[in-house]
């Protein structure tokens, strides 16, 4: 009896936990489907292929007045090569603004952007084409941003086979 109660118990398990996996490799899925990962090359060559996608990208990210971007290079922020990258809006403008919806943004810039100004980061986002920034200077802009972390540093360690 004891012998028939821990088999069912085992199966019922793998039941659940082949349910399971399926549930989560449909959303894994679904969320790939979703969103591109793309380079800011590709963003740039290709804008119309991309519009009103979610993106996953990375680049240099500077930030000023006027003048949020995620650049290919660092070079390209210091020297201002604002086609070599693209808008960022962190504001997404709507309707019927009010003072805790600008609160809200304000928050979001201070924690999650401002920490990570001038520095190579990962973005995840929607790419619009048109929205070019500020005085129309960028190859298209990222809105509705999700998610932004700082990109992976590479260090050179004695034992690593690739110079």
């Amino acid at each position: 009896m004891r012998m028939k109660l821990l088999l069912f118990l085992a199966l019922c398990l793998m039941v659940m936990t082949a349910g399971a996996e399926e549930r989560v490799e449909e959303s894994v899925e679904e969320r790939a489907e979703e969103m591109a990962l793309v380079s800011l090359i590709q963003l740039i060559a290709n804008p119309e292929k991309y519009h009103g996608k979610t993106v996953l990208v990375s680049g240099f990210m500077h930030l000023e007045f006027e003048g949020h971007a995620l650049y290919l290079h660092r070079d390209d922020a210091m020297h201002f090569l604002s086609r070599n990258g693209i808008w960022v809006d962190w504001y997404d403008w709507e309707e019927g603004d009010g003072e805790e919806k600008l609160r809200s943004r304000n928050e979001f810039f201070d924690q999650f952007l401002l920490p990570h100004n001038d520095s190579y980061v990962v973005m995840e986002g929607v790419f619009n084409a048109k929205n070019t920034g500020h005085f129309g200077l960028w190859s298209g802009g990222i809105e509705q941003i999700k998610r932004v972390y700082r990109a992976r540093i590479w260090e050179e360690k004695e034992n690593n086979p690739v110079r």
